[in-house]
């Protein structure tokens, strides 16, 4: 099987932390506190229903055998309890365990074959958008309403979209559906995944410094004083071991 884990304490479902390395819940509260007092804001994200093998692999039947074990299986309403309590544990209370203001449900890379999952798609970001923002945090995620078309509504107010890849998420279609707040992050630009092959090991200086500002996400580019770029970030994902 490929290696997975869920690298934070949690006590809703015993035995989905990892048992070989994770923060506990005060050490993650510390970890954002240090981070405040620097400046920096971190944004816990919780990815999900597709990059879920740490899920599916504690319990195989959140898994869909139709997309791969990586997907949680939308057609079982046992997926969106397990999430919302997951969350719960997380953001609720006067001390929670995600400090800041905001949080990122993940949706990122999901199965787009069938049309009728593609709803149940959209129907569950509107809900974690929904559930998120009853405990008083703002949600970030990853868009995929190109990718994902279907006449289920998202909620876009107040909502931060991360755009990475515009065959996931046009930036130009995500504002005409009424999105205004956006994360520039394109792949082809500012990826950085160690030994992929498929992105950069190590980002090109000065090619972004000759070419690249936040307002250009990839093929589509915003005037430079749009409100709605809230501005860019710099993506490192996991690399490979030899």
């Amino acid at each position: 099987d490929m290696y997975a884990a869920f690298r934070l304490e949690c006590e809703t479902y015993p035995g989905l932390t990892a048992r070989d390395g994770y923060y506990t819940k005060d050490e993650f509260r510390e970890l954002q506190k240090m981070a405040a007092d620097c400046g920096v804001e971190i944004i816990p994200e919780i990815d999900a229903p597709a990059h879920s093998l740490a899920f599916t692999q504690y319990d195989p039947s959140l898994g869909s055998e139709e997309f791969g074990m990586d997907h949680l299986n939308l057609r079982n309403p046992k997926v969106t309890t397990f999430l919302d309590d997951l969350w719960k544990e997380y953001i609720e209370g006067d001390d929670p365990v995600f400090r800041g203001k905001r949080v990122d449900i993940g949706t990122d890379e999901y199965s787009n074959k069938d049309p009728e999952v593609n709803e149940k798609f959209r129907e569950l970001i509107d809900h974690l958008i929904r559930h998120v923002e009853a405990y008083g945090k703002q949600a970030i995620y990853w868009g995929s309403l190109t990718h994902a078309k279907g006449n289920t509504k998202v909620k876009t107010d107040n909502v931060i979209l991360s755009l990475w890849y515009n065959g996931y998420a046009d930036p130009l279609e995500m504002k005409q559906y009424g999105y205004s707040q956006f994360i520039s992050i394109p792949d082809e630009l500012i990826y950085i995944v160690p030994r992929a092959g498929y992105y950069m090991d190590y980002l090109d200086i000065r090619k972004l410094y000759d070419q690249w500002t936040p307002n250009k996400i990839n093929q589509v580019v915003f005037d430079y004083d749009d409100p709605s770029v809230l501005g860019g970030m710099f993506a490192v994902w996991n690399g490979y071991e030899l």
